[in-house]
């Protein structure tokens, strides 16, 4: 093949196909020979998977070849490049997988999480509108698959954006049907983190800041947000009992899992 005219030579990095027979290729490749498809996308699944500096790349074959394992490292690397603000990362992260949700080979479930990633990303870069969008789309897809747990992961999550558009009945209305969800589904711990982030919440809306200073807080960060209200933590002990669990425990639940 490195003689055909729609290979490119990169020195010192290989070859590279044109963008448009590459996906002519892998649409050949996906109908009429999807056994095929998956093989491949195992051995490269597996070449890749070693190699720390090759995430994005290790999911997008892992997708294919291993979508339940693909669902849960998605999950890890999405939230550590969340955690530390890594922009550029996520979005080469999402390009893969939305490569195969337009060509239709992305698993439903892993479609819903991408779009919940998505709109954590824009909502941490203070684009809240794009990612009540996402949200929505997430949410919807959770539902479709009945994937219960996402499907409240994600109601928080705009219950936090609606909460940062000062929107409070309306946000409210979120986490109580998270809420609800968490208890259907037996999810103790979101249940809890729930409580304590309303508890935040509801001491809030009456008090007016103290100054309109340009000193910025995390849109998610509901500790910040009160800080900058100038109000002290006064919380139940069922409040506190939530923290705790929350201190030794992830931020949040997966989103991809069924409840």
């Amino acid at each position: 093949m490195q003689t055909l005219s729609f290979v490119e030579v990169f020195p010192d990095r290989g070859h590279n196909l044109h963008e448009l027979t590459r996906q002519t290729l892998l649409h050949q490749l996906w109908e009429p020979e999807r056994p095929t498809f998956l093989t491949l996308s195992q051995r490269l699944a597996d070449s890749f998977a070693p190699d720390a500096t090759h995430q994005a790349d290790w999911i997008y074959h892992l997708a294919i070849a291993n979508p339940q394992q693909a669902r849960q490292e998605f999950d890890r690397y999405a939230r550590h490049l969340d955690h530390n603000y890594r922009r550029s990362e996520s979005e080469t992260l999402f390009a893969g997988l939305t490569e195969h949700r337009a060509a239709g080979r992305l698993d439903q479930r892993l479609v819903g999480d991408l779009a919940y990633w998505e709109g954590r990303l824009h909502f941490r870069f203070y684009e809240p509108q794009i990612a009540l969008e996402r949200y929505e789309t997430a949410i919807a897809i959770y539902r479709e698959v009945g994937a219960r747990l996402g499907e409240a992961n994600t109601l928080q999550a705009i219950g936090d954006v609606l909460q940062f558009l000062d929107q409070r009945t309306a946000a409210l209305e979120r986490y109580e049907t998270a809420i609800a969800i968490y208890r259907e589904v037996g999810a103790r711990l979101g249940e809890l983190r729930m409580f304590t982030v309303k508890d935040e919440f509801l001491q809030i809306p009456l008090l007016l800041p103290i100054s309109n200073s340009n000193n910025l807080t995390r849109p998610n960060s509901a500790t910040n947000r009160r800080s900058s209200f100038g109000v002290k933590s006064v919380t139940s002990e069922a409040s506190n009992n939530a923290k705790t669990l929350s201190a030794i425990s992830v931020e949040r639940l997966p989103v991809g899992c069924a409840g």
